[in-house]
């Protein structure tokens, strides 16, 4: 009896299983074709730098936190890049031009551009371009680079259909992303935007500068 019970259950989930996988399928069979595949996700992350000031008073760069992942890998930026074209640089604009307006409405000072964090951070687009995934170039170095004592970074690829709202609106609604973007000891910004394949794949950093 035990063993005949044991097949009937084994029966029974399969049955229910199977009656799972056709509803699942119900709408597309509906519609005579088969089931839409969803795009992938966008995805974001985001890295934060900064001097610590030790005791004998030497101020000395510090890695403070960085969220998702970093490559972990010598990272060769002058050999991946390229110039954005008209597009990319027009989304690129547009994005720092939202996300002062986002801080703005936060009450936080607006951002100054400055053209070489808007080099560093498109040719980490065109890095993450290339790879197909999105990882943070090396935060510390840039503190001397740009003779900062904070800097942080915020990455993402996202459709192209979404564009500079789009690419500001992930960040906003991420809460680490949204306090990288509104830090008050951000002065300065610089974004860049690469385009591939239908999507964006984007960087912005954010830096306070001497």
């Amino acid at each position: 009896m035990g063993a005949a019970r044991s097949y009937r259950l084994v029966v029974a989930a399969l049955a229910t299983i199977a009656a799972g996988l056709a509803l699942a399928t119900a709408p597309a069979a509906a519609a005579g074709g088969p089931a839409p595949r969803l795009p992938a996700a966008s995805t974001t992350s985001l890295a934060v730098a900064r001097r610590q000031v030790v005791s004998a008073g030497v101020a000395s760069p510090q890695t403070e936190r960085q969220l998702t992942f970093d490559s972990g890998e010598s990272q060769q930026m002058d050999e991946v890049f390229s110039s954005p074209d008209t597009e990319s640089e027009s989304v690129a604009r547009t994005t720092e031009a939202l996300l002062n307006d986002q801080r703005a409405s936060a009450g936080r000072n607006r951002l100054a551009s400055r053209s070489d964090l808007q080099a560093d951070a498109t040719r980490q687009a065109e890095a993450m371009a290339s790879r197909g995934s999105i990882y943070h170039q090396q935060m510390v170095p840039l503190l001397s680079k740009w003779d900062a004592r904070w800097v942080s970074e915020n990455v993402a690829n996202n459709f192209i259909s979404a564009g500079a709202p789009g690419l500001v609106k992930l960040w906003m609604e991420s809460t680490g992303h949204r306090i990288n973007l509104l830090d008050e000891r951000a002065t300065h910004t610089g974004c860049g935007v690469v385009q591939r394949d239908g999507w964006n794949w984007s960087s912005c950093v954010y830096a306070e500068v001497n």
